[in-house]
Parts: structure tokens; sequence; C-alpha cells
């Protein structure tokens, strides 16, 4: 079993298609049976009933040696070479033995003509249909040989009897094998066809499978395309968003102007970066007890619109906003709400963006933004960012308004308390003075009393001395 193996294999290649690998194997094995079970045998009768004639042995033996021969055909990798020798070798000998055997006026012998239909048959059996070109050729070549039987049989005349092969047991053998090769042969296609089917099966249930697996790949690749467009785009949203955040953080830090100057500047750039047809800062005022928005730039067409507006808190959406202190998206604008005006006329606008300027919890303002195109979702979240950095400017511009304010009333104060207190300390060095002449007063009051103090003891004195005197006197006259 191992050599007949072997046998099959020679010629087998492995990087042949599989169609071709069994038609080399077939072709091997059909090879060894007509070697075996007609060139033997026919060498054989050739000895045995024609050892006169050796043309017929010399017949049967180059059948034999082709048939050996193949093998080595194959073995070297001439696979079509030999499957095309071996169809047109069997066929010619086929034909040529035949006609040896008949005379020139004799009929056919219907088994040997079977055998040699045979032989024409295996070239279905060898070639495959993707070789149809080989098929046709080989079936061209057997019609020839068919209509130059006449012709072989007045070529070749040698005198035998062919009772052998028209009666008996040799006749009904090659009936036999005649039938046998060309059951073989309905087998074979009928085997091939049955394998073809199945493979076709199999390859339209696997084509299906790969449909199957090429429209999921397909629906991955499609959905990883779009998750990468939409990851490209939100990166670009972002770098877009980022950027912009950047170039009005750097105008928001390098501005110590006026609100109104850095509103102008803010509002001019927005409207422009961000493709808008209109947009309008409000400042929340607080002014003798009343609240409301008041304008302070406004642009329309990448121009200045020179507007003067205050709005009262309840009224409107922009109150509303930052009463609520939501952003307020309209996708579809009221009739007469707002007009975007320019030099050849005025248009309502298709969106609206209403954004309260918010840090803290707490409202400074608000934005409103107008554009023809429908606003996305990734603008607005920029300009509530945008709106957040606006407001913490504003709120720090108020904290250093405040903080000026008092800065300058704590100067006021400082420089009124200055004067206080160098008018008093001119109150004290007067009152100072005039103590001091007082206290002089008071000690030359003093010294005037002390004197006049030290006069009038002297004149009491002195009189007490005259009393005494007299006294004295006076005593004496007694």
């Amino acid at each position: 079993m191992k050599l007949l193996k072997q046998l099959y294999d020679i010629g087998v290649k492995p990087h042949q298609e599989a169609y071709l690998k069994d038609k080399v194997r077939l072709s091997n094995r059909m090879n060894l049976l007509l070697m075996v079970f007609i060139s033997l045998p026919f060498i054989v009768l050739s000895l045995v009933f024609y050892g006169g004639h050796r043309i017929f042995l010399t017949i049967s033996l180059f059948g034999l040696c082709f048939e050996l021969a193949f093998f080595v055909i194959n073995y070297l990798g001439g696979v079509t070479v030999s499957r095309l020798a071996l169809v047109m070798v069997s066929t010619v000998i086929s034909a040529v033995y035949h006609a040896l055997l008949i005379g020139a006026d004799s009929q056919p012998i219907a088994s040997i003509f079977m055998v040699q239909m045979g032989f024409s048959m295996l070239t279905f059996i060898l070639f495959d249909k993707k070789e149809w070109p080989y098929i046709l050729l080989m079936a061209l070549f057997s019609i020839a040989v068919f209509f130059s039987f006449d012709w072989l049989n007045s070529y070749f005349e040698v005198d035998v009897d062919d009772t052998l092969f028209r009666v008996g047991i040799l006749f009904n053998v090659l009936i036999i094998v005649a039938l046998i090769m060309a059951f073989t042969t309905i087998y074979v296609l009928v085997k091939n066809n049955t394998a073809a089917s199945l493979k076709n099966q199999t390859l339209a249930t696997e084509m299906a499978k790969r449909d199957l697996e090429l429209e999921r790949t397909e629906s991955k690749l499609r959905s990883n395309i779009e998750r990468l467009k939409a990851s490209q785009d939100e990166e670009h949203k972002r770098n877009w968003a980022n950027e912009g955040l950047a170039r009005f953080g750097e105008t928001l830090r390098s501005s110590n102007k006026d609100i109104e100057t850095l509103s102008d500047a803010l509002m001019s750039n927005l409207v422009k970066y961000m493709n808008f047809n209109q947009g309008a800062l409000f400042v929340l005022q607080n002014e003798k007890g009343e609240t409301f928005l008041e304008l302070m730039s406004c642009y329309a067409y990448q121009r200045k619109k020179y507007l003067d507006k205050k709005i009262d808190m309840g009224k409107g959406l922009l109150a509303q906003a930052v009463i609520e202190q939501k952003t307020i998206l309209l996708q579809e604008v009221p009739d007469e709400y707002v007009n975007i005006t320019s030099g050849v006329g005025a248009a309502r606008p298709k969106s609206l963006l209403v954004v309260p300027m918010m840090v803290n919890g707490e409202a400074y303002g608000a934005l409103e933004l107008a554009a023809f195109e429908p606003i996305e979702e990734y603008q607005v979240s920029f300009i509530e960012k945008l709106s957040e950095s606006i407001a913490s400017n504003l709120s720090s511009a108020k904290t250093n308004s405040m903080t000026q304010g008092l800065l300058q009333n704590a100067q006021e104060l400082t420089e009124q308390m200055r004067e206080q207190e160098e008018e008093m300390r001119q109150n004290m060095e007067e009152l100072q003075a005039t103590h001091e002449e007082m206290e002089r007063n008071q000690k030359e009051i003093e010294r005037t009393i002390e004197e006049e103090k030290k006069v009038f003891e002297n004149e009491i004195d002195a009189q007490d001395k005259i009393i005494q005197e007299l006294e004295s006197e006076l005593k004496h006259r007694r």
C-alpha cells in the first residue's frame, strides 16, 4: 500500500493547486491500470496468438514502455505533457492495433472499438474543466484518429485471424474493459461534478461567511473611520477652542484700558473668530438702586455699531439669561427679535445665542451672538468658557475699581487727618504758647504780689515800729 501511495504521488508538488494534485494522482492510477490490465495482457496475447507477427508485440511493448516513461515524465514535473501523451498514445496504439487486426474490407471489431472509445474518454478523466483548452485539443485529436481509421486500415495489411476479438471470452473481456473504462469515466465525471458541487457549495458557504465577515469588517472599519473622523473632529474643535481661549485670554491679560475699549477689542475679534454675523456685550450696572444691562460694544459684519442701549432687568432674553444664570440658544429666531444690519439692508439671523457672564455664581453681564447658520454645541461651550474669563476679568476690574476707590478714599481721609493733625499741632503750639504766656503772667503777678506783700509787710513793720515808739513815748510821758 505504501508503494502504491508513492506511485500515486509521483509528480505531485506542494505548490500545485488542489485540482491539479488530484488529477496527477488520478493519471498515475489510470496509467498503472492500463499497464496491468491492457499492456501486459496484450503482450501475452501478441506472443501467444500472433507470435509470427512482431508488429503486434512491438506495439504492445511500446505501450508498456510509454507507461513506464509516464511516471518518469511526471516525476520530472511534466504533468501536463504526460497526461496529454497518455491520451494520445493510448488512442493511437488502440487505433493501430485495431487496423492491424482487420482486413481491408472487414468491419471494425466492436470490442476493440469500444476500448478505443474508452481511451478517448480518458481526456475527461485526466483533465479538469479549468484545463478546457487541453480537453478541446484531445477531443479534436480523437476525432482525427477516428476519421483516419480507414487510412490506417489500408496502410497496415497484415493477414491475421481476428475471430479471437470478435467472439468468445476475449471479446467479452474487452467489452467489459471498455464498459469499465466508460463507467469509470462516467463515475469520475459524476464524482468530479459532485465534488465540484460540494466544493461550490462549500465555497458559497465560505463566501457567504466571508461576505458576512467582510460586511462585519467593513462595518467595523466604517465605525473605526467614523470614530477616527469624530476623534479628529473633536481634536480640531478642541484645538480651535484652546487657541481661541488662549488668544482672547491674552487680550484680557494685556488690556489695561477701560471696559468699553476692552469690550470693543473682544467683540471685534470674537465675531470674526466665530464667523458670526453679529455680537454684543452687555455689562450689568447698578446706579441709584436701579439694576440694568448696559450695551458696551456691538459688532455686525465686522463693523462697530454705535448704539446706546440699556435693558431693564426682567425684560427680554438677556435679562432672563442673567437672572436664571443659564445659556439660551435659539435655532429659530422669532420675527423682529433682532435684525443684522449691513450696508445693503437688514436680515433676520437664523440662530441666536445668549450667554450670561458668570464667575463664582455672580453675574457680570451677558454676551449676545447671532448668525445666519446653526450654532454648534462646541461653539456654545467655547462661548461659555470665554464668558467665564470675561466675567473674571470684569470681576477683577470691579474689584480693582472698588479697591482703587477705597484707596482713594483712604488717601483722602489720610490727607484730611494729616491736615487736622497739622491744625491740631498748630493749635497745640498756640495753646502751649498761651499756656507759657499765662505762666509768665502768673509768675509776674505772683512776683508783683510778693513784692507788694513785702512792701506791705515793710509798711506794717514800719507802722508797728512807729506805734511802738509812740506807745513808748506815751508811756514815757506818763
